[in-house]
């Protein structure tokens, strides 16, 4: 409530907000005040405010309210007092949750990092049925998934192994870093997951590569009492090597960064978490890093000049910079 605070309706934040709309998704898409950061927090306000309930967060205006929100985080970099809706958000989602039950769709969401598990051990056949009209229709149907989507494919590579086959070709002299291979790396992008173990092989670092799940689905969807034990195990397991300042280094943003970022907030043991975010890194801050340190040589590289897109994720504009990108690039 401290941050909803802040945003106090004023003309001046009115103005500032809508002159700063773009960062908003869903403002974007309807143009309209109730898709602001600043009508999200008053309305969230209003209703713990003046609501009679037991479980004040049991309000259907306020679901409707944070229902387009897409937990971007853009507000928590861009919004003139700071908000970070997307964890007001995911508060406010498991609060009304717990009075009105979890649906089915949400449950697909939050647990699709098991769905996916038993998807991988016969990916060929999975992903025949992802493309198939009826089978991939229904999925869709079922989980509310729209038609002109797409259902991601999965993919199944053991990076234990596929880091064993490297790391006997490189020579190890630089100093100890865990490649973190998070759920989405594990499962969808894993050419990524091998593309990184390769680099950082080759540049010759003492590797070991590290898989866990973040909660990063369950964060999103409000399920934060199985996102807290996700979290509790992460932070006892990677502590062996944040506790000795050894760099953990992610690929992909929206679950490296949750070291940073929800984890602080799940009143954890403080000295591991904290000790866990500051040793916690995305692979471009972890390079821009070295090579600004002089551990790395840029001529290490190569100097072939490539025409490239980026994309750059939300959550590293809102938690990161998307300087380190473009620095090591």
């Amino acid at each position: 409530m401290k941050a909803a605070e802040k945003c106090n309706g004023s003309g001046d934040c009115r103005k500032t907000h809508l002159a700063k709309g773009a960062m908003c998704p869903s403002y974007q898409a309807t143009k309209e005040e109730k898709d602001t950061t600043r009508a999200r927090a008053n309305a969230l306000r209003e209703v713990l405010t003046n609501s009679n309930k037991a479980n004040r967060f049991d309000s259907e205006e306020l679901k409707q309210v944070f229902d387009l929100c897409l937990s971007c985080k853009a507000c928590a970099s861009e919004c003139p007092s700071n908000l970070d809706v997307a964890t007001l958000k995911a508060e406010f989602l498991y609060q009304y949750q717990e009075t009105n039950g979890y649906k089915f769709q949400s449950r697909l969401f939050a647990y699709n990092v098991r769905l996916n598990g038993i998807a991988a051990k016969w990916p060929w056949f999975s992903n025949v049925l992802f493309r198939s009209r009826i089978f991939g229709g229904l999925i869709k149907k079922i989980s509310g998934i729209a038609a002109q989507r797409e259902i991601p494919e999965v993919s199944s590579i053991n990076f234990d192994k596929h880091f064993e086959s490297i790391k006997n070709e490189t020579v190890t002299n630089k100093k100890e870093i865990v490649l973190y291979i998070d759920e989405f790396t594990n499962y969808w992008d894993t050419e990524i997951g091998k593309d990184a173990i390769e680099l950082l092989c080759r540049l010759g670092y003492d590797l070991r590569v590290i898989y866990a799940e973040s909660g990063r689905t369950y964060i999103s969807k409000g399920f934060l009492k199985q996102a807290k034990r996700l979290a509790t195990l992460n932070v006892d397991k990677l502590y062996e090597y944040a506790g000795r300042d050894i760099p953990i280094v992610g690929l992909e943003p929206s679950a490296i960064l949750t070291f940073r970022d929800e984890y602080k907030r799940f009143h954890l043991d403080v000295e591991k978490v904290e000790k866990l975010a500051a040793n916690s890194y995305l692979l471009e801050e972890f390079l821009s890093a070295e090579i600004q340190n002089n551990e790395l040589d840029p001529d290490l590289f190569t100097k072939d000049i490539r025409d490239i897109k980026i994309h750059s994720h939300c959550h590293q504009k809102a938690l990161s910079k998307q300087k380190h990108t473009f620095d090591i690039l």
